[in-house]
């Protein structure tokens, strides 16, 4: 059986031989990975008995946070085997979502409104991430669509672009 974040670890190594610069910061329990692009920031977090969680921070020109998706295995207890299948799992969207990076479709883009809308396709769907209010409190709201086409038709987003990477991959 493989180590869980074997695949996290190979797929951040990618991204590293791709030009993005990466942090590891080791600790007692596994290891922190830092990543950064022109538009993008990426914690993961791998702590194989406890923990496995990815958040994708978009920025703006002045490197604000303007959007973000995360996912990650909630309170389980990964060291209990039957919570094994759930986290390999979250490992393996959390693998797509790197990968994803790597070859351009997570999108950026704007809701009607002018407001950042975060595309992120995630198995034969894809989950668009928006900033909303209510009563002026505000909120991440998270919805999943069939495809681009739906997207553009449902969601109302313009200007859908890939996140923007490093040069020269």
């Amino acid at each position: 059986m493989r180590c869980l974040g074997a695949l996290i670890g190979e797929n951040i190594d990618d991204l590293e031989r791709c030009g993005v610069p990466v942090v590891r910061q080791v600790t007692r329990h596994g290891v922190t990975f830092r990543l950064a692009g022109p538009a993008f920031s990426i914690e993961v977090i791998v702590e194989p008995e406890r923990w496995l969680g990815v958040r994708l921070n978009v920025l703006d020109v002045d490197g604000r946070r303007i959007q973000e998706y995360s996912i990650d295995t909630d309170a389980y207890s990964l060291w209990h085997p039957k919570h094994h299948a759930f986290a390999f799992a979250v490992e393996a969207e959390i693998v797509a979502m790197l990968q994803a990076l790597r070859v351009g479709t997570i999108l950026i883009g704007n809701d009607r409104r002018g407001r950042p809308a975060l595309v992120v396709p995630h198995g034969h769907e894809y989950v668009v991430c928006t900033k909303e209010s209510f009563f002026g409190f505000g909120y991440e709201r998270a919805r999943r669509f069939s495809s681009l086409q739906q997207i553009l038709a449902v969601a109302s987003l313009d200007r859908l672009a890939p996140l923007a990477f490093p040069a020269g991959n």
